[in-house]
């Protein structure tokens, strides 16, 4: 298109030839805005599919991480065994060599005060209860005296003028009172108590000894539990040395006839509201059997 000379152009033309220069000019314009909003989509296309590839990235990254975790924890579990939760405890288990489940607590997982409280009670109990079997032994007159030592009126009378009545009453509170004070007796009722303690009373002036095999078996029962409630209650700062203690007062139990069996024997245990029996392995482990 030449240069047009306005002079020689009428009003007409003139203005024609100006919209004409503006449609063009706009024209123009819209074909440089749709590009450069192509430019910043395809921009922003790029960023998103950049930012979404490096999570994808990362993901992976934090997945792969978490295997080798994985794999790492099962190498260092001993023969094979997988980790398992009770009472909200942490346990490994594995089988033993006859096939039998064996559980080892790990370590490091905090306790509270009232457990540990509650089965340090159980332990001062059992720890006195081969003394008060051997003191219930000493008590003159055998099976009469034993009874008589028993009643509250006259054994109260008789430990005045015997010492070996007075000290078998005294190893019969230490034997009772942890327990029913601040061990797993303190919830019993106060008929339940009485009951509890009639258990190692003789039943009668004549016939087998009632009191020895029930401080035998209340011993054990009280073993057991606290054996159970140390195995499954998370062991920290509170609790960390009571299966020591126990371990203690149980092989005085043993060793005074208040408990079966020697060290490694099998004894009564519950496992997930079970009885069960249980012993100790020299790693320190504990295999346990539940009857089926």
């Amino acid at each position: 298109m030449g240069a047009y000379d306005l002079g020689e152009l009428g009003p007409a033309q003139v203005a024609s030839s100006g919209l004409q220069g503006l449609l063009e000019a706009y024209k123009m314009k819209m074909a440089g805005d749709v590009e450069q909003a192509k430019l910043r989509q395809s921009g922003f296309n790029a960023g998103a599919n950049s930012e979404m590839n490096s999570l994808r990235l990362a993901e992976t990254i934090r997945a792969n991480m978490a295997r080798e975790k994985l794999k790492e924890a099962e190498n260092d579990r001993p023969g094979g065994a997988e980790i398992r939760t009770l009472n909200g405890r942490n346990y490994l288990v594995r089988k033993g060599a006859r096939g039998q489940e064996i559980w080892t607590p790990e370590s490091g997982q905090i306790g509270s005060a009232p457990q540990a409280t509650e089965a340090q009670g159980n332990i001062a109990s059992i720890s006195q209860a081969p003394e008060y079997l051997a003191a219930l032994n000493e008590v003159p007159g055998g099976q009469v005296g034993r009874r008589a030592s028993q009643t509250p009126v006259i054994g109260s009378l008789l430990g005045l003028i015997s010492p070996k009545i007075a000290a078998a009453r005294e190893k019969r509170k230490a034997f009772i009172t942890p327990y029913l004070s601040s061990g797993g007796g303190k919830a019993l009722t106060e008929g339940e108590k009485k009951v509890f303690e009639g258990r190692v009373s003789e039943s009668s002036f004549f016939g087998p000894s009632t009191a020895e095999q029930g401080i035998k078996d209340l011993t054990q029962e009280i073993a057991g539990k606290t054996g159970s409630a140390i195995g499954t209650r998370a062991m920290g700062p509170e609790t960390g040395n009571l299966q020591a203690a126990l371990d203690a007062a149980m092989s005085k139990a043993r060793a005074g006839g208040a408990l079966p069996g020697g060290d490694g024997a099998w004894e009564a245990t519950i496992y997930r509201g079970k009885p069960a029996r249980r012993r100790k392995l020299a790693d320190g482990s504990y295999e346990v059997e539940v009857p089926d």
